[in-house]
């Protein structure tokens, strides 16, 4: 028969416990914390944020996930992350094309992906995708982030439309520089069609220039003899 414990046993078995409490106690706060700390990261960020384990079963979703792709509060609440995909992708222009690039991903847990995703209305994401990989090597999900780029797409189709008048423009402008087929009778202009056109309407279709007619003095003195026409302090 086992001998029973004495005081001073029972005693250091009872500092160890306590011991070991605190020791527990500590190791939560800090869980407790990293967790907080996390979550507030991820709600301040201005991507939306998504974190997947191996299975496809969401860990991790931010605000800013739910209000990018106005996802009801009762998925967002759900851990299966296919329920949330199918809601979402008939918000996109190319579902097919949307699901399609999940499934591969999936399917191949050590790519990384960079792409666009356009919605219906017009909006446009930009999402990346790479895997969560510990210090150890071992994949233990995905990460999904979304980025509102439609002010950044809307600017450059802008600025693509501007080039090109800017360049339709400068086309123009050459055209005039270089050698023009004139009449030396007539003083009319032969375009690049093989019509013959007054001077002042060649000018015009290829340049912003009007014209405003008037007469110069040698004209008026040959033509109108006996009309003053310019006064003295003109020419």
């Amino acid at each position: 028969m086992a001998a029973k414990p004495t005081y001073e046993e029972l005693e250091q078995s009872i500092q160890e416990l306590q011991q070991a409490e605190s020791k527990r106690k500590r190791a939560e706060q800090r869980l407790h914390y990293k967790a907080a700390l996390l979550e507030a990261q991820l709600n301040s960020s201005i991507d939306g944020i998504i974190v997947v384990d191996a299975q496809g079963k969401k860990i991790l979703q931010n605000k800013k996930t739910v209000e990018l792709w106005k996802i009801p509060q009762h998925i967002a609440d759900n851990n299966d992350d296919e329920v949330q995909v199918q809601h979402v992708m008939q918000m996109t222009k190319n579902p097919e094309q949307f699901v399609e690039k999940i499934a591969h991903l999936y399917k191949h847990p050590d790519e990384t992906s960079w792409d666009e995703v356009e919605l219906t209305d017009g909006t446009v994401f930009d999402r990346y995708s790479a895997p969560v990989v510990g210090k150890d090597g071992q994949n233990f999900g995905r990460i999904w982030t979304f980025r509102d780029i439609t002010g950044r797409k809307r600017a450059e189709v802008e600025r693509e439309h501007l080039i090109a008048v800017l360049q339709a423009a400068l086309k123009e402008i050459k055209t005039l520089e270089g050698i023009i087929p004139i009449c030396s009778h007539c003083k009319q202009i032969r375009d690049d069609k093989g019509y013959w056109n007054q001077i002042e309407t060649y000018i015009q279709d290829h340049s912003e220039s009007e014209f405003s007619h008037s007469i110069c003095q040698e004209c008026a003195t040959k033509y109108y003899p006996d009309m003053d026409l310019y006064d003295e302090d003109q020419g």
